[in-house]
């Protein structure tokens, strides 16, 4: 068997191990991708002035290290005029723009009014305390800043936050929550706070963009900017940090692999890195134990209605009167004001419990109930649904609970120079978001750079390698 020989291999083709290749993409490099494409969680299809999205979809604006990456690449992101506050409640679609109108304009009993304003007013403080807590501060390591906003209401539950508010009151909260692929029970009060923080910026939204042509235009770019240097099929089984640099072995097909590489960045599920890393450090590999994985299960659907329809000014919807706890209408960024054109493109996904009992039904019957419900809401939509995708992601958000371990031993590795083995992925802030993906993988990848820098000059003097 031949060993190539590489500076660099990045396990995994989500975001962050994009991220860390585009950052390494001057050297000789190997990325390793199980699946039989690029791209993680963003992954969408073209179909016309449209396009399917199967997964993540809302991009970060500028200033964000995802946005510098697109605009690198070439790639068109779009806003979204439509409403990101719209609310499906007892069979009844209800828009507002601002969510604290909702205990007004909902058909609420006293009782629930009084627990929605309750809920939502301390939801809305503690979101406030830790907006100034994620705040980045001058000079600071953001290894550091990471764990401040890890601490954050990390020793309670969400629902400790919540409390046991009216039933209907509490769907609403849940349904939410789910974002993060996990139950209120589950997730800490941190999670749940960043989960709503991101929506309630309280600045001009362009905190949540469409990347033009779907989120699959990521990686569609990325296969062609690092072309040969990309496996796909290549299941990786071992990681090894030897004398002469890491051995890596994987397989594609039934054939083995082995590759010697300077330096490793492991860029895959946590729980993943620690089976295939050998000699992980007994605290790291404690730390890696740390963040937890929900699913989600979505639907995609492609639609040929001729003209309006009651959805049209939506672009999310809450649904905690649904099986699925969110509705997305991906045509509105590109149908814009005037004439509306034919057709569209809508997505709807439940998570966390209700996504586990949903894996257990075939496609065709989480079709069945999904269209159901949905038909409940817009009975003009029924008849004009031409294409639809179920979409399961098993291995979902990542986010983290109550009772953990630290996980700062990771980050106190991710800062140290010199190691071979670098680990990047959105399980490195308690609330797994595209951006948190990206930013590890770019930190990895200049770890890897300094690392190479340092080494050069100890060796050779001044003179920077290539």
């Amino acid at each position: 068997m031949t060993t190539l020989r590489k500076d660099v291999v990045v396990v995994g083709g989500g975001p962050s191990g994009l991220s860390a290749a585009w950052q390494l993409r001057h050297l000789d490099i190997l990325v390793l991708e199980q699946r039989d494409r690029l791209g993680g969680r963003l992954k969408s299809s073209p179909r016309g002035d449209y396009w399917l999205n199967y997964g993540g979809h809302l991009f970060p604006g500028a200033g964000s290290n995802m946005h510098d990456l697109t605009q690198q690449l070439g790639l068109e992101v779009i806003e979204i005029p439509g409403l990101k506050t719209a609310m499906s409640f007892a069979g009844k679609v209800y828009k507002s723009k601002r969510v604290e109108a909702y205990p007004f304009l909902l058909p609420m009993t006293l009782r629930e009014r009084f627990d929605l304003v309750k809920v939502g007013t301390t939801l809305m403080a503690t979101v406030a305390r830790w907006q100034r807590v994620a705040k980045e501060r001058p000079g600071e390591r953001p290894s550091a800043r990471r764990e401040r906003i890890a601490a954050f209401r990390a020793g309670e539950t969400f629902r400790d936050l919540l409390g046991r508010p009216s039933r209907r009151v509490d769907e609403i909260f849940q349904s939410a929550a789910r974002r993060a692929a996990a139950e209120p029970e589950q997730q800490s009060a941190g999670v749940g706070v960043a989960l709503f923080g991101a929506v309630w910026s309280g600045k001009k939204d362009n905190t949540a963009l469409n990347l033009h042509g779907g989120s699959g235009m990521f990686a569609a770019a990325m296969a062609r900017e690092l072309g040969d240097r990309v496996q796909l099929g290549a299941t990786v089984t071992l990681v090894e940090e030897t004398a002469d640099g890491v051995h890596v072995v994987y397989r594609v097909g039934d054939a083995e692999h082995e590759v010697l590489a300077d330096q490793v960045v492991v860029a895959v599920p946590a729980h993943f890195a620690r089976t295939m890393v050998r000699d992980i450090p007994a605290d790291v590999d404690e730390a890696l134990r740390v963040p937890q994985y929900g699913s989600w299960v979505g639907m995609t659907m492609l639609t040929d209605e001729p003209g309006p329809m009651p959805y049209d000014d939506i672009y999310a919807m809450t649904t905690p009167d649904r099986t699925f706890d969110m509705f997305f209408n991906h045509a509105n960024p590109v149908q814009g004001p005037g004439r509306r054109a034919p057709g569209g493109s809508l997505m709807c996904y439940a998570g966390g419990a209700t996504a586990t009992r949903l894996l257990q039904l075939s496609d065709e019957e989480i079709t069945e109930l999904y269209q159901r419900e949905i038909f409940e809401l817009f009975p003009a939509l029924r008849g004009h649904i031409v294409e639809s995708h179920i979409q399961r992601w098993t291995i979902g958000g990542t986010y983290r609970s109550v009772g953990d371990a630290s996980f700062e031993p990771v980050l106190r590795y991710a800062a140290e120079p010199a190691h071979r083995i670098r680990f990047a992925g959105d399980y490195f802030a308690p609330l797994g978001q595209m951006e948190v993906a990206v930013t590890a993988g770019k930190d990895a990848a200049e770890a890897v750079i300094r690392d190479r820098a340092g080494a050069h000059q100890r060796r050779f003097g001044s003179v920077k390698p290539r």
